[in-house]
């Protein structure tokens, strides 16, 4: 029986990832903000044109929600919301890494 699952998505950078040296990931950024940013896979090519503009490509990766404490605010002036995690991601959690690249015209598309 195949399991489904909504997945939410962290733009971040391979080394960053590489660098991951136990079960949990935590972003560089993790420290200073004691959160980790996703985006809904409606949200991933608004956030990664919107914050990620002066970067050519981006290394993504799909994380499912399962067993995960997902809060859902917006923590800045617009109304969307965004999924957050205040924890590590568990390495188990992240079901596919891959690369956004800009097309011709410069931004990022999925």
């Amino acid at each position: 029986m195949q399991t489904y699952f909504i997945p939410i998505f962290h733009i971040t950078t391979e080394k960053e990832w590489e660098d991951c040296v136990d079960d949990n990931y935590y972003p560089d950024a993790f420290s200073s903000e004691g959160f980790i940013h996703f985006s809904t896979r409606k949200q991933l090519v608004n956030t990664a044109n919107r914050i990620f503009r002066k970067r050519d490509l981006l290394f993504v990766l799909e994380v499912k929600q399962e067993g995960l404490e997902i809060v859902y605010e917006n923590l800045g002036e617009g109304v969307e919301l965004y999924p957050h995690l205040y924890s590590g991601l568990p390495t188990g959690n992240v079901n596919n890494q891959f690369f956004m690249k800009k097309n011709k015209e410069g931004i990022f598309q999925r």
